[in-house]
């Protein structure tokens, strides 16, 4: 392997590291490390992506955050190379969620600095129950409050379909109706109207333990084995990365198949 991630060709040398990351191969940590000052920037980037899976807990925060702001500031805003952008933004932003420890100042900071759709992500994965009234206040903003309880959920576990937290959309004026048609511009298709007292009112009396949290439970390994056999993606997606965290000899499991 070393000498392709010495290879003169870039994409080359990325999808080495990239190769590192999926099977876990930790005896190559330490050069992709070394490629974090490459002068390909998809090398850099595939790095700084590798590396929380080879050692959770390397602090990879500061370069994490480089890679959104970078990607804010450079993702194309139409067509489909739009899609793939704000997809690799929400993984950049669900590992980020991931590696900052509880209680690092670095979080306020990062989610100062992205959009409001990605600071819900960041604290959906980060799994801190005292960053909950952080998403009771998001849920008062229309475009971005069903993210926001689901966020409150994926972190408490309370169940939202129940009946007494439900609600119904806010009301579209005739000013703001649109014509039918076949697209769609509402980014959370799927996620539902929310009680928000209601919601509130049931996480603040739930006896949550300290974070990182999901679903409301410390990740232990049979639990996460119990996500991935029956939990939504997101879910299954976190779950996978509390299992590598807890065993370096965990491989990683690939939730997108």
């Amino acid at each position: 392997m070393i000498p392709f991630l010495e290879q003169e060709n870039s994409l080359i040398r990325a999808a080495c590291c990239k190769l590192v990351d999926k099977l876990r191969l930790h005896h190559y940590q330490q050069a992709v490390a070394g490629t974090l000052t490459d002068n390909g920037f998809t090398v850099r980037e595939e790095a700084v992506l590798a590396l929380p899976w080879l050692s959770p807990r390397i602090d990879i925060v500061d370069e994490l955050h480089n890679l959104l702001v970078f990607h804010l500031k450079n993702a194309p805003r139409r067509g489909l190379a739009a899609v793939l952008a704000q997809r690799k933004l929400e993984y950049i932003a669900g590992v980020t969620g991931f590696c900052i420890p509880l209680g690092d100042r670095r979080l306020v900071t990062i989610l100062a600095a992205i959009p409001e759709r990605l600071r819900l992500l960041i604290l959906a994965f980060h799994g801190d129950p005292a960053q909950l009234p952080v998403l009771y206040k998001a849920m008062e903003n229309e475009p971005t409050a069903r993210l926001a309880f689901w966020a409150a959920g994926f972190i408490s576990g309370l169940d939202m379909t129940r009946p007494e937290y439900c609600s119904s959309a806010p009301k579209i004026t005739k000013e703001v109706e649109q014509p039918l048609s076949f697209s769609s511009d509402d980014a959370d298709i799927g996620l539902a109207w929310r009680d928000m007292p209601a919601v509130v009112t049931a996480c603040r009396s739930m006896n949550l333990s300290d974070g990182p949290l999901l679903l409301g439970k410390f990740p232990s390994a049979a639990y996460c084995h119990n996500l991935l056999a029956t939990a939504t993606q997101a879910v299954r997606f976190a779950a996978s990365w509390h299992l590598t965290a807890g065993d370096s000899s965990a491989p990683r499991i690939d939730t997108r198949k």
